[in-house]
This record gives structure tokens, C-alpha cells and sequence, in this order.
């Protein structure tokens, strides 16, 4: 954008009147603050040029956000260098220091925004360092109670710019609306396609990692929740897989997983497998990770589908929030692998929420809005629901009805209805 015209100087017996001088330097100091920005080599340079002393305060930048390690530059004062004494000139000195904390209290509340912070830990588990991003709600410095912590797992041959680049504007957009609780999101770059997993040959370590050493260091490193409530892991494709891994083996460190088309075959057992399950992963990929041959038990062992058969009783128990989606034109077929898994939730009788996403493929404009929805409900994972007047006075209705039935309904919560009531 052009900059305005400016009105030409007063002129005072043949010269430039210092009083106009002072007068610009403060317009462009305040200008500024509407702007939301404005290098102060401008009012440097009009100061040096006409005799004016320039007076340096220290303060924020207007945008200290852009880096997080920031600690802040220098704010310039016009101030003439001829008339400082007392009594001289006090109203405009006075107008142009207040011009500069409006200024400085603006860039402040500019850098209580989101923050994407740049970090990494070094370990012996997996290929080191892993970088990650941790993105930071609004308000984060002035936090006074820990914040809950997601960890956001990105797809294979994914890295940590998923969040840095593709989904950040999401969640800002979220915090804005004020649809989305204040959370900490972090997501690490992972090798390759290692499925979060660790090898069966010892070579890497990414499952112990993340529930070890790296799920620590964000809890010392960050004003996050340590209980399992305030703990949520999600992720996409390859990260779904990985999230619904990690929430059905480590049900007690984690209070809610929302899995996004995760790459699950539908079957629970290796010797089931067909080419068009896997047909995107080859020999080579699956015996890395797996063994070689293919360890048929360690990879039922780590699969979802198995997992949830073996441990029902612990993950209901837990109260694990469930999250499952998929489109259903999704190119790798993974609607299959998701539906299967919702069945095997079902018979467990291990609530979840499940959704098969009309004319959505893998990839593509529908990424976005899915997001949304599998962050709105881990977001509403963190308190507890109010009451619903309405259901209770229709449940009080219907409650009786059911007690005269001899056979239980699905979820256990119902059966227990029954069977404390008179059946016949």
C-alpha cells in the first residue's frame, strides 16, 4: 500500500519548525499502532536528519510471535536534542511516550496469539533428533492452570509441517470462533512410513518413544495436564493407525483417541490378509517393521482390530473416548478397515463414535472440515456433558417399558437397568 500524502512542514523564519518535526515522528509512531506494524527506520532516519535526538526504549517487537526465542527490540522516541530542559516542549514528549506504550501494549497483545514452536529430543529409541512442532494457544504465557496436551500424528512419509503448514490455520481458526478448547498440539516427524511402531527387530522404537521419553519432555517442557483426561492422541492415515495403537495398549495414559482414516486392514488375524488390503505397502515395507517372514503373532499383537478383542474388558472399563472416521471413497479402500474395526467395538460393547464420511476420499478438500470434527470431539471429551432435560423426562417415561423385557440391550449401562428392575 502507497503511503498517505503528508502536509509539507511549517516553516518558522527560513527553517523546518522542530515542533512540526516532533509532531511527524509522533504521527508515524501512533500511525503504526493502527497499522498493527511499521519498521521504526522511518521515524529513525526524520530524527536523524533534522537534528532531533533519537531516544531508544527497550520493548517487544510488534511481531515478537514470529519467533518464539524473541526477546524483544528497541522502540525509538523523538525527542529534540536542543530543548530537553525542563518545562520545554513537555505535552508533545508526553504524547509521543504514551503514542509508544499504546504501541508496545498492541504488539504484547499481538504476541499472546497462537505460537508454533520449533523443538526436538534426542534418543537412543529412534533416529535422532525427531523434530517436532508444538502449537500454542492464545494466552499461552499467562496460562495459570495446565492446558490439556494432543499428540497429532501425521501420515506416512508425513513429517511435523501437517501441523506447521496444513493444519494450524485450522485450529487458530478454531480458537477464534471459539469452538475448541485452549490446548497444546504437538506433532513429531516420524521416519518414513514406521507405522509408530516398534520393530520387530529392535531397530526402532517409536511406540516406546512416544509413550516414553517424548510424551515426558512435552509434560516437563510445556504447562500441559499430566492426567490421562488431559491427555488425547489423534492422527491421520499411518497416525491413525498409530493413535488407536497407542489408546488401546495405554488406555490409562490417554482419556480419548479420534482415529482419521487410519490404515487398518479389515481383519484381525496376518493369515487373513489379502493383496488388496496392503496393496500400497510392499514385502519389503511390511517385513521391516514386522519381521522377516511377517511375525504372524507380532502382528496381530499390534494390531488395532486384535488389540481391542484381547483387552475389551480394560479399554471399557478405562472409559476410553473413541473417535473412528472414513470416507467412503477413500483411494486405499481403508472404509473397510475402519467399518470392520467398528464392529468389533460394537460386539465388545466398548462405546465409540463412528462416522462414514459421504463422497470423501483420502485426500483432498474434505481433510479440513473431518479435522474439525475429530478435534470438536476430543475438545468435548474434557468435560463432562450438561444435562439434557428433555432426554431425562423422556427417559422417565420409557425406563419402565423397558423393565418388563427379559433380554438386555447392547451396552452394559442398559442391561443394568434391566436387570435391577422387575423382569417377566
Amino acid at each position: 500500500m502507497a503511503e498517505p500524502r503528508r502536509r509539507p512542514l511549517r516553516r518558522h523564519r527560513g527553517r523546518t519548525s522542530r515542533r512540526a518535526l516532533l509532531r511527524r515522528a509522533r504521527l508515524r509512531s501512533t500511525g503504526a499502532c493502527r497499522r498493527g506494524r511499521r519498521d521504526t527506520q522511518d521515524r529513525v532516519l526524520l530524527v536523524r536528519e533534522h537534528g532531533l535526538r533519537a531516544v531508544r526504549r527497550r520493548g517487544p517487537r510488534p511481531h515478537a510471535d514470529d519467533d518464539p526465542h524473541d526477546e524483544g527490540g528497541e522502540s525509538v522516541v523523538a525527542v529534540d536534542a536542543a530543548r530537553t530542559t525542563e518545562g520545554e516542549y513537555p505535552k508533545y514528549a508526553t504524547r509521543v511516550l504514551i503514542a509508544t506504550a499504546v504501541c508496545l501494549l498492541a504488539a504484547a497483545a499481538q504476541a499472546q496469539g497462537p505460537r508454533l514452536v520449533d523443538g526436538q529430543l534426542e534418543s537412543d529409541l529412534v533416529p535422532s533428533p525427531v523434530e517436532y512442532y508444538a502449537l500454542l494457544p492464545p494466552g499461552y504465557d499467562d496460562l495459570e492452570e495446565p492446558v490439556p496436551l494432543v499428540l497429532n500424528l501425521h501420515g506416512g512419509g508425513g513429517s511435523r509441517d501437517v501441523l506447521g503448514v496444513r493444519q494450524q490455520p485450522i485450529f487458530v481458526g478454531m480458537w477464534e470462533a471459539g469452538t475448541l478448547p485452549p490446548m497444546v498440539i504437538v506433532t513429531p516427524s516420524a521416519t518414513g512410513r514406521c507405522f509408530y511402531m516398534d520393530y520387530r527387530d529392535g531397530s526402532q522404537n517409536w511406540e516406546s518413544f512416544l509413550i516414553g521419553p517424548f510424551l515426558a519432555h512435552l509434560r516437563d517442557t510445556y504447562n500441559v495436564r499430566t492426567n490421562r483426561r488431559g491427555t488425547l492422541v489423534t492422527g491421520i492415515s499411518m497416525g491413525g493407525m498409530g493413535s488407536l495403537r497407542l489408546a488401546f495398549k495405554y488406555p490409562e495414559t490417554f482419556g480419548a483417541v479420534a482415529s482419521m482414516e487410519p490404515g487398518i486392514a479389515p481383519i484381525d488375524d496376518w493369515n487373513d490378509m489379502r493383496p488388496k488390503h496392503r496393496f500400497w505397502r510392499g514385502n519389503d515395507l511390511m517385513e521391516s517393521i514386522y519381521g522377516s517372514p511377517v511375525d504372524r503373532e507380532y502382528w496381530n499383537a499390534n494390531n488395532p482390530a486384535t488389540i481391542a478383542r484381547a483387552s475389551a474388558d480394560v479399554i471399557r472399563e478405562s472409559g476410553l473416548k473413541i473417535f473412528l472416521e472414513a470416507g467412503d471413497e477413500d483411494l486405499f479402500w481403508l472404509y473397510e478397515g475402519t467399518e470392520f474395526l467398528h464392529q468389533v467395538l460394537w460386539d465388545q460393547k466398548i462405546r465409540h463414535e463412528y462416522r462414514l464420511y459421504y463422497g470423501a476420499d483420502h485426500v483432498g478438500r474434505t481433510l479440513g472440515p473431518r479435522t474439525e470434527e475429530a478435534y470438536r470431539f476430543l475438545g468435548g471429551t474434557l468435560s463432562d456433558p450438561e444435562p439434557d432435560p428433555g432426554v431425562e423426562a423422556t427417559r422417565r417415561r420409557i425406563d419402565p417399558l423397558k423393565r418388563r423385557l427379559t433380554e438386555a440391550d447392547h451396552y452394559e449401562v442398559d442391561k443394568a437397568l434391566i436387570e435391577g428392575g422387575e423382569g417377566q
